[in-house]
C-alpha cells in the first residue's frame, strides 16, 4: 500500500495511509524485528479485519 516509507536509516508508517492488513508483520522481513502486532482502536479495528487477508469474512 506504500505506507512503509524509508528516511535517515529507519523505516517510518505513514498511519493515514496503513489500511493495517498485517503483510508486513506477516512477511518477516524486517531484520531487527521492528514490527509490532497492537491492538487498534476503534475505528481501525474494523479497518484491520477487512483488510487482513487471513481472517475469513462470513
Amino acid at each position: 500500500m506504500g505506507a512503509i516509507s524509508m528516511g535517515d536509516d529507519v523505516a517510518a508508517i505513514n498511519q493515514d495511509e496503513c489500511v493495517e492488513c498485517g503483510i508486513c508483520l506477516r512477511s518477516w522481513s524486517c531484520s531487527v524485528d521492528a514490527f509490532i502486532d497492537e491492538k487498534h482502536p476503534w475505528p481501525r479495528q474494523i479497518r484491520a479485519e477487512f483488510s487482513n487477508p487471513t481472517v475469513p469474512h462470513h
